[in-house]
């Protein structure tokens, strides 16, 4: 997550704030991810689905939530933001 101030008031003027989800996908819901591949000028919508979820043993005795997506992933574009279907 990066956060950048944008000085420039109209840069503003068109764009719709992004919401953040607070409850958990479903499995098999449709989702996108984001991202930004190496070598390239574009952004990279990338289709594919809640494929599992569950809690994570990590070191030290911690446990996080996991989600699973499947959906193809290209250099440089992994690590971004999954959407899901209703635009959260």
């Amino acid at each position: 997550l990066a956060l950048l101030t944008v000085e420039a008031d109209d840069f503003w003027q068109e764009l719709e704030p992004f919401e953040f989800n607070d409850e958990l996908p479903e499995l098999q819901a449709d989702v996108a991810v984001v991202g930004y591949p190496g070598d390239s000028d574009n952004v990279c919508f990338t289709q594919g689905v809640v494929s599992r979820i569950d809690m994570n043993w990590y070191t030290h005795d911690v446990q996080l939530l996991a989600l699973q997506i499947d959906a193809a992933i290209n250099p440089g574009n992994s690590g971004g933001p999954v959407v899901a279907e209703d635009d959260r």
